[in-house]
């Protein structure tokens, strides 16, 4: 997702349902949510970026919650692959979702 222009559903080719919008960075004093500026770039597992690094992270135990483009909220397990992560973080990666 971008701020800088708007993007269209047909613009989001790996699927609603495979493609993160918002999720959870609780690790910050504003309880912020990662969202189009950086939701793509998650460089650690869930709930295990250090404090300083603004990836998805919860006070959930377990894992955080996400939303998704088709309107749904998932919780993301921490056991999800980091593979499985960045592949949801991408709109147009054609990456295969697998273990949501």
């Amino acid at each position: 997702m971008l701020y800088t222009r708007a993007i269209s559903i047909a613009d989001i080719r790996d699927g609603t349902s495979n493609t993160l919008i918002v999720s959870e960075d609780s690790a910050w004093g504003d309880g912020q949510w990662i969202n189009g500026l950086n939701v793509f770039d998650q460089a650690y597992p869930i709930n295990r970026a250090p404090a300083f690094e603004n990836d998805i992270r919860s006070e959930h135990p377990g894992g955080a919650f996400g939303l998704f483009c088709d309107g749904s909220v998932r919780f993301l397990t921490e056991t999800m692959e980091l593979e499985t992560l960045a592949a949801i973080c991408t709109r147009a990666g054609g990456e295969v979702v697998r273990g949501m």
